[in-house]
């Protein structure tokens, strides 16, 4: 699969911080854990989970997400 077809471009480096470690904030933030490596975010849950936990760490994730997204733009920088 290539991100391309999908029209994702990774961020330029002109991005003063990483967007991965501000969604690793905003994440923690709200009680998920998730480690940067580069723009990309690495989970590692227990191997034991409900879907009901599953669920909270997706939610989680997205939530951080998004206001990953709003951060960037209030700083103008997307």
């Amino acid at each position: 699969m290539d991100r391309r077809q999908f029209g994702l471009q990774p961020f330029p480096c002109k991005y003063i911080r990483n967007p991965g470690t501000s969604k690793t904030t905003q994440c923690e933030q709200r009680g998920l854990i998730i480690r940067p490596v580069g723009h990309l975010n690495v989970m590692s849950p227990p191997l034991i989970l409900t879907r009901e936990q599953i669920d909270d760490m997706v939610r989680i994730l997205r939530e951080g997400i998004v206001a990953t997204i709003e951060e960037l733009r209030s700083d103008g920088l997307l």
